[in-house]
């Protein structure tokens, strides 16, 4: 039993369910007439966080054999949902919010954009463009990376003891904007002894991003 645990790629935000990459997965083991189980878990904008925190308290119960887990550029990013453990008064600071004292016309904009991936996506690209990225110069002594850091090693330890096998994926290409994010995790997976992989460069050259 493949566990794969992710945000909007597991997901396949954007694609039908029969292009996801697990649902062809799944249906490529089965025409090798394999054994293999493929439960993707993904949900849009998870962090290693909260990817801990669900396959801890649920995904568990799905007694995988393996855990498949897909890291992107953000996932250090923290979260107002989630329980943060270190700087917490700080890196809540850092959650994007709609203020409350906001007028008709941004409240109304907010609605829609928690309401449609439409303009939640159009809202991401103003994000990307008018504020400055926090992972850009990511480094070990950052309060995110030391609180998704503590979630990783929550979440090896619990594969230990539960005897699945742990299977780190980085997202990436070589001209990753994220480098210094993906070189932390790599880093972390060097020194814990940790076989990681990373997705294939060509999976990337074609890539356009619509905002």
């Amino acid at each position: 039993r493949l566990l794969i645990i992710g945000d909007s790629v597991v997901l396949g935000w954007g694609v039908e369910y029969e292009q996801t990459f697990s649902y062809l997965l799944q249906n490529r083991l089965k025409n090798e007439k394999s054994n293999i189980e493929v439960i993707p878990i993904g949900v849009s904008s998870w962090n290693t966080r909260t990817e801990y925190e669900y396959f801890s308290r649920i995904a568990i119960n799905f007694d995988p054999d393996i855990l498949l887990l897909v890291i992107v550029g953000n996932d250090t990013d923290p979260k107002d949902n989630s329980n943060i453990e270190i700087g917490k008064e700080f890196l809540e600071k850092l959650v994007y919010r709609p203020k409350i004292n906001q007028n008709i016309l941004k409240k109304t904009w907010f609605k829609l954009v928690d309401s449609s991936y439409f303009f939640r996506h159009i809202q991401y690209g103003i994000k990307i463009l008018t504020e400055k990225d926090m992972n850009l110069n990511a480094n070990q002594q950052d309060l995110t990376w030391q609180d998704s850091c503590l979630a990783l090693q929550k979440m090896i330890k619990l594969c230990e003891e539960n005897k699945i096998l742990f299977m780190p994926f980085l997202y990436t290409d070589e001209e990753s904007s994220y480098k210094s994010i993906f070189s932390l995790y790599r880093n972390f997976f060097i020194e814990n002894k940790i076989s990681f992989r990373t997705f294939p460069t060509y999976l990337f050259s074609e890539l356009i991003l619509y905002y």
